[in-house]
């Protein structure tokens, strides 16, 4: 059986483990390709306007594979990743969502994974996964220790300088890339959720460009967790959201280590929770003696001369400032 999974939100958080577990229960995996203008404007037909741009490019994925006849999509509901916060309420309800408002739509798998509830745990989710597809239940064990192993190496890899992309090109087609290197005369962190960070189309390829400048780029994801949990702690209070936490932690440890040179915090327009870190952030680089940084806010509209010419304007300015 085919099950397909949208190219968008939380793929670049965990496509390598759902792929490992459903092909070792015996599912075939099938992807959407990079998002390009035909996904986004499938996207944005699909959707109502005040939705935020990346849900628009999941809805695109997600009609893109719902027409290329799999027997499931794969759209798990995930609820919560750690037992003091939530996920982002567009991750809450993404099955609903999407079931209401797409039409000829395949079965999903929503399984809920949400760590605050023991029937809800990781693994009773791969259980619930694997019933559905038929799969017994000591293959669905093994397929899911398999699965967070290959996390983990995921996650490995990307602390060494890969972004998500070259880390699944390395995982599962066996293609070599070499380990960045240093030695370029600007290092910048950009920060954002991964959907907005390394997503080519709708960031009009920001990380390529910055690498054209002979910038050296440094994520979020290639930040020990360690060191987010331990600067995410300088707020006055626990963030309500996991994943917009790791963004403020990795971004205050960039801050306050002078790891980077500057920073550009990368947002989505019409996203709650994006507006509220980046005052936060904002807020924290004028505390610490007006630390360079840049916002940049992607919509559908965003032109690629704009961008390319703050970029630009930018990396001269922490030029000059070095």
């Amino acid at each position: 059986m085919k099950v397909g999974i949208p190219r968008g939100l939380l793929f670049y958080h965990y496509y390598p483990m759902w792929k490992v577990f459903l092909e070792g229960i015996g599912a075939e995996v099938i992807t959407s390709p990079p998002t390009s203008k035909e996904i986004l404007n499938l996207g944005t037909k699909s959707s109502h306007d005040d939705v935020c741009l990346p849900v628009k490019i999941f809805f695109g994925h997600t009609v893109y594979l719902a027409g290329r006849k799999v027997d499931f999509l794969f759209i798990p509901r995930v609820v919560a990743v750690e037992k003091e916060a939530y996920t982002c309420p567009k991750f809450l309800g993404l099955p609903d969502v999407v079931r209401n408002t797409l039409e000829n739509l395949p079965p999903l798998i929503d399984a809920t994974v949400n760590v605050k509830r023991k029937d809800k745990s990781p693994l009773k989710a791969a259980l619930e996964i694997g019933k559905q597809l038929g799969a017994p239940v000591s293959r669905i064990k093994s397929a899911y220790r398999e699965a967070c192993e290959n996390h983990w190496n995921y996650r490995n890899l990307m602390l060494k300088g890969f972004t998500p992309d070259e880390a699944i090109d390395i995982l599962f087609k066996e293609r070599g890339w070499e380990k960045k290197e240093g030695g370029r005369d600007i290092k910048i962190g950009v920060i954002g959720h991964p959907y907005n960070v390394y997503d080519r189309f709708p960031t009009l390829d920001l990380l390529g460009k910055l690498e054209e400048l002979g910038v050296e780029v440094v994520t979020g994801e290639m930040i020990r967790q360690e060191d987010i949990e331990h600067h995410a702690q300088f707020l006055p209070k626990r963030l309500f959201w996991s994943y917009e936490r790791d963004i403020v932690g990795a971004a205050f440890y960039l801050i306050h280590k002078r790891k980077v040179d500057g920073i550009i915090n990368v947002v989505s327009f019409e996203c709650g929770p994006d507006s509220l870190i980046t005052e936060l952030l904002q807020s924290e680089a004028r505390r610490n003696d007006n630390f360079p940084m840049m916002v940049i806010t992607l919509d559908e509209h965003t032109g690629e001369a704009g961008l390319q010419t703050r970029v630009e304007a930018f990396v001269d300015m922490l030029r000059r400032r070095k």
